[in-house]
């Protein structure tokens, strides 16, 4: 039997690794595999400013602004390296952060995505390699919902598969509780 995939977006926040526990009560990890998805604002690389050039004696002599711009001129860092370097990064801290996953016996897959992270969660949905989303919600009400906006509302509008929404509710006693708030599926 091929295992269901349950899409887990992680945002770095401890909200957003709420969702991992209700996985862990929820779901048998012989039938279902994680897919930790992380997406991120696209690096810029480190370029120098132009240089201007200075003519002397016939020759173009560069003018450095300052030490800085001299040395990223000589070793720039393109915004595909830097893009690279943070997608290992990014991985590796979602690995580091699904330690419950993996201690439950789930088959744990990190991905890194660049862009805007509603959009990305319903595209990689829609590639088929997905049977659930699986996310927390901050649970943002009033004027904050409506300057940040919801992630969690634009991925249940969108989303092709269903969507397990998980809110954190305040601690009792030293220890975080849970309330799945809705499975839907449009």
């Amino acid at each position: 039997m091929i295992p269901a995939t349950i899409l887990v977006p992680l945002d770095g926040s401890a909200v957003s690794r709420e969702s991992l526990s209700s996985i862990c009560h929820l779901f048998d990890p012989q039938r279902y595999q994680v897919i930790v998805l992380r997406v991120a604002d696209p690096p810029a690389g480190v370029l120098a400013e132009p240089v201007r050039v200075l003519p002397v004696n016939g020759w173009g002599l560069p003018e450095f602004h300052s030490a800085r711009q001299f040395e990223t001129s000589r070793h720039p860092i393109y915004p595909l390296q830097s893009e690279a370097s943070l997608e290992a990064e990014l991985a590796a801290e979602l690995l580091d952060q699904s330690h419950s996953l993996i201690d439950a016996g789930f088959s744990v897959q990190p991905v890194v995505r660049f862009g805007d992270p509603a959009e990305e969660i319903v595209a990689y949905a829609r590639s088929g390699h997905v049977d659930m989303i699986a996310m927390a919600t901050h649970g943002r009400a009033g004027i904050s919902r409506l300057l940040v906006g919801s992630v969690a509302e634009r991925v249940l509008k969108a989303s092709p598969v269903p969507v397990l929404l998980v809110r954190p509710v305040a601690p009792r006693g030293g220890v975080m509780e849970h309330t799945v708030i809705s499975l839907v599926h449009q």
